[in-house]
């Protein structure tokens, strides 16, 4: 007999990400302060033996 089972999930809900990067030869390192992807949806299934 085997188990099937599924999942869903959703990362950034809001879908709140930094627009404002720095860019160039002078930009700032430290300058992140939110999620660096915007929203993101994941599908899996699982099949155990």
């Amino acid at each position: 007999m085997s188990l099937l089972s599924a999942s869903a999930g959703i990362q950034n809900l809001l879908n709140a990400y930094q627009k404002d990067f720095d860019r160039g030869a002078q930009r700032d390192s430290n300058y992140i302060y939110g999620p660096a992807r915007p929203r993101t949806f994941s599908i899996g299934i699982r099949l155990q033996p």
